[in-house]
């Protein structure tokens, strides 16, 4: 139980960073409106909400323990395309990696949160599901504050490299400097989030199939 609630509160960490991270790149850095931004996350809540059923029969099929990891998989790659972020990125690009992320995250939030559970006796379950909850809140908390924070702090200490700026005027070169500095927080996010992943990754491989559960309860 312990070990899916440090998957999920990891998991989130990763997500919420990317929800949050990608819209601010579009608006702030990119000039695209907030319509835009919402048209480039929609297709990935889509996904999620097809994949909500399915991932349960998956679920009740293989258990949690190779759908979190093929998930998990899917995650770290696809956060791992979104560190090469920079102004020319295509509009159908982070659309597409975002939506495929997503659907890696389906196949991991729900097998993980009810493998937890069913470790628990059944009795057990309103607390776990209470911990469970409580868990998500924070690490969603914790994971957006901490790489926001990083973003800013990488920003600011953001070092030019001057061969880029020759030719611009100043207000171009300041320009110039303000955008790099944000691309390089952007990527900077995406690499802890990556390592997030990795970590879940690991992680993911130490949980119970839900059929090794079953034996379980027949052999007592």
């Amino acid at each position: 139980y312990s070990l899916s609630l440090i998957i999920t509160a990891i998991v989130l960490m990763a997500l919420i960073g990317a929800e949050t991270i990608l819209p601010l790149y579009m608006q702030t850095t990119r000039d695209f409106t907030p319509l835009d931004s919402g048209l480039m996350l929609l297709p990935g809540a889509i996904v999620m909400g097809i994949m909500s059923p399915i991932t349960g029969m998956l679920f009740d099929k293989f258990g949690a323990k190779w759908l979190a990891a093929t998930g998990l998989a899917i995650v770290t790659a696809t956060t791992f395309l979104f560190t090469n972020l920079s102004m020319d990125t295509a509009f159908s690009y982070l659309t597409i990696i975002y939506a495929i992320r997503m659907f890696g995250l389906s196949l991991v939030m729900m097998p993980v949160m009810t493998s937890g559970l069913n470790q628990l006796p059944v009795e057990w379950h309103p607390h776990g599901t209470a911990m469970a909850n409580t868990m998500q809140q924070v690490s969603a908390s914790i994971g957006t504050a901490v790489l926001i924070s990083l973003m800013t702090t990488t920003a600011a200490n953001y070092q030019p490299d001057q061969s880029q700026l020759e030719g611009l005027t100043e207000q171009e070169a300041m320009a110039q400097v303000a955008s790099n500095a944000a691309i390089s927080g952007y990527q900077t996010i995406f690499w802890v989030a990556t390592i997030l992943s990795i970590v879940g990754l690991v992680l993911s491989f130490l949980l119970t199939t839900k059929k090794s559960e079953l034996a379980k309860e027949k052999a007592a």
